[in-house]
């Protein structure tokens, strides 16, 4: 098991579950993650692919590194179909509303089989979670959360209107929901607690193992914090809530 924070296991976890369903045999695989930030954890749970990260804003220390492309996602300079699979774990509800379907537009566009997005959408109690994890936050260490300003701020999608987006443009696609709600705000102020008092880094990591290894598997949910869709352009995806 990879130790990482909870809500990233989550992310990168039910990706590697998606993937791994529709391989054939000893199938490797060309993915590219947008979004992907600088800790390369899609590799971490998929080490036999070859991964290439594209984002927005690549820090200095990794304009060199070949695995890294700085782009808009929103217009790739890539070919179409140009990899087997193209995902993007909690970027959408950061782009720009009257953005949004070009992203998925070019997510569909440059994947060859499937294209993976995950993102908490917008309902009432999800709205009023992270309202209330940025306050806490913001009460503790001084400032807003980053991250959740940018949900506020962009206004979580709307679920209804990417399902008929998707349905307009004829692409298949199935989603299924993870990460209950009142674990996902508990776990995610704890980890706003560990950056004010360090002596608290190791009972976090300890808490972030018990949910990896323990909890994960059971967390699946039809109102879970946030909602994973495989759009299927030539590879069928066949899962279920119980072959998860």
């Amino acid at each position: 098991m990879i130790n990482i924070i909870f809500d990233q296991y989550q992310r990168y976890k039910n990706a590697e579950i998606i993937i791994n369903s529709i391989r054939k045999g000893n199938e490797t695989f060309n993915i590219l993650e947008v979004g992907a930030n600088e800790h390369k954890n899609l590799e971490k749970f998929l080490p036999n692919d070859k991964v290439t990260y594209l984002d927005i804003c690549v820090p200095e220390k990794l304009r060199n590194d070949p695995q890294y492309i700085l782009g808009d996602a929103t217009n790739m300079d890539f070919d179409d179909n140009c990899y087997d699979i193209v995902i993007a774990l909690d970027v959408y509800e950061h782009i720009p509303s009257e953005k949004r379907k070009n992203f998925i537009d070019e997510l569909y566009r440059v994947c060859s089989k499937v294209a993976i997005i995950s993102a908490p959408f917008s309902k009432d109690e999800v709205v009023l979670a992270e309202e209330r994890c940025n306050s806490y936050y913001k009460s503790i260490i001084g400032v807003n959360h980053q991250w959740l300003m940018e949900h506020i701020d962009n206004g979580l999608p709307s679920l209804d209107i990417l399902q008929q987006y998707m349905n307009q443009k004829s692409i298949k696609y199935t989603y299924f929901s993870h990460g209950n709600l009142d674990t996902w705000e508990k776990l995610t102020n704890a980890q706003s607690l560990s950056q004010i008092d360090l002596g608290l880094e190791d009972y976090i990591a300890q808490i972030n193992k018990y949910y990896n290894s323990l909890i994960f598997d059971k967390d699946y949910t039809e109102n879970g914090y946030r909602n994973f869709f495989i759009m299927e352009k030539t590879r069928e995806v066949n899962m279920t809530m119980e072959n998860k």
